[in-house]
């Protein structure tokens, strides 16, 4: 099935928010499947027809190249899960708890996540749960150290079963895991959201988290910045997708630095 054939990196060159971002196509492939990003971020990695191809740090789609090896995993994980490495004092994170309270299926079936679960270096495991109005529409945490005190906080898609997506972000604390901010809810049930990345897209020294709103619909590229406990619109571009309705392949974008000028760009379908 081809999904998509044009890669397009977006580059960010200026200090200031504006119409800054600059789209370059870095290569073409037929029936595009899933962009997976390395461990260390620094290469992506682009799946056509069971084939692997590398996206390198010149902006060039090089391949075949050797599939990476991913870990095994947990018992405990939702249908379709995945699960995120830390670097940090977070060993990895997944979603847990399976529930059918929201049964959106957008994402491979009707499965939502009730919490998710944290594995920490010292041995200790976590685990969040949601209250009952809310699911997690996603199908893995994404670990990024957003307030800068060189520790990993958690951020996901948390749905409400009346006003849809938003991304949330969760924190450890000193006994328990803890809600730390989230950006406004789309408005409407059934009305999704899918991460692109979380860097420091406009090079303010800050943390932002870019999003794909209503990549069925809407198709917008948005960027969101942390103020306090409230992630606040920085601005957006229409015209992009990074997901097929039904599959639960939601890595079709990913974040980071193409061109090696010490900015994160992005890497996503037009």
């Amino acid at each position: 099935m081809r999904l998509w054939t044009v890669l397009t990196v977006l580059l960010f060159a200026a200090p200031a928010w504006g119409e800054v971002w600059k789209p370059v196509t870095v290569g073409k492939v037929d029936g595009l499947s899933n962009i997976v990003a390395s461990k260390d971020g620094k290469t992506a990695y682009v799946v056509a027809q069971g084939k692997y191809y590398a996206v390198t740090i010149d902006g060039r789609l090089n391949g075949p190249v050797e599939a990476p090896v991913w870990p095994s995993p947990p018992t405990d994980m939702i249908p379709h899960g995945n699960v995120a490495v830390g670097q940090n004092h977070i060993e990895k994170a997944w979603l847990v708890q399976p529930t059918l309270r929201y049964g959106h299926g957008a994402l491979g079936d009707k499965i939502e996540a009730g919490g998710f679960k944290v594995q920490l270096r010292d041995g200790r495991e976590l685990v969040y749960e949601l209250a009952d109005q809310y699911v997690f529409g996603d199908l893995s945490p994404r670990l990024a150290d957003v307030d800068g005190d060189g520790l990993d906080e958690i951020i996901l898609v948390r749905a409400s079963l009346s006003e849809g997506a938003a991304v949330s972000i969760y924190r450890v604390g000193e006994r328990r895991l803890e809600h730390f901010a989230v950006s406004p809810s789309i408005g409407l049930a059934y009305r999704w959201l899918n991460p692109v990345g979380v860097a420091d897209f406009d090079a303010d020294g800050e943390m932002d988290v870019a999003v794909v709103e209503m990549p069925h619909l809407g198709r917008s590229l948005v960027i969101y910045s942390r103020t306090a406990s409230r992630l606040k619109e920085r601005g957006r571009l229409s015209g992009f997708s990074n997901h097929h309705i039904g599959s639960p392949i939601l890595d079709l974008s990913v974040a980071f630095d193409v061109n090696n000028d010490g900015v994160v760009d992005m890497i996503l379908p037009d």
